[in-house]
C-alpha cells in the first residue's frame, strides 16, 4: 500500500512546492493524473494531518493575492464561494485579516483613472468600475468624494 501512495505523495508535494492548494483542487489534479481516488484521499488526509496541506492557509494566500490586485471583499467572497468554500469561513478569514478597503479602492481607482472624477459621467464610470471590482457602495461613495 505504501508503494502505491509514495508516487501520489511525491506528486502532491511537487504541486504544493509551487503554491498553496485547497484539498478538493489538489485531489482533482491528482485524480486527473490517473491516480486512484481512494489512494489520493489517503495521501491528502495525511498531508492535512501533517500541516502540509491546509484549506485555511490557501484561503489566506488567495485573499492576500486578490487584495494586492485591488479586488474588493464582495468579489473575493464570490470567487471563493464558486470554489465551494462556506460563506461563514470566508467571512471569518476576511475578519481575521482586515484590510483598508477604502485605501485599496482609492489606489485602484487612481491607477485606472488617474484622479477623481471630473463630471457626472466620469463619476458613474468610476463607480461602475469599483462596483465590478467588489467594493461596497459606502466605500465607493467615500473614495469618489
Amino acid at each position: 500500500m505504501i508503494d502505491k501512495l509514495s508516487p501520489i505523495r511525491k506528486q502532491a508535494l511537487k504541486y504544493l512546492a509551487r503554491r498553496e492548494y485547497y484539498q478538493a483542487e489538489l485531489q482533482q489534479k491528482l485524480v486527473a493524473k490517473g491516480h486512484a481516488e481512494q489512494h489520493v484521499n489517503t495521501v491528502l488526509d495525511d498531508l492535512t494531518r501533517e500541516g502540509v496541506l491546509s484549506d485555511y492557509r490557501f484561503l489566506e494566500a488567495y485573499i492576500h493575492a486578490r487584495q494586492s490586485k485591488f479586488y474588493g471583499p464582495s468579489r473575493i467572497s464570490a470567487e471563493l464561494e464558486q470554489k465551494n468554500f462556506s460563506a461563514q469561513l470566508i467571512s471569518e478569514i476576511l475578519l481575521a485579516h482586515p484590510a483598508d478597503w477604502e485605501e485599496n479602492a482609492r489606489t485602484c481607482c487612481r491607477k485606472k483613472f488617474g484622479g477623481p472624477p471630473a463630471n457626472e459621467q466620469e463619476y458613474k464610470r468610476q463607480q461602475d468600475f469599483l462596483c465590478r471590482r467588489g467594493y461596497s457602495d459606502t466605500v465607493i461613495r467615500t473614495v469618489l468624494k
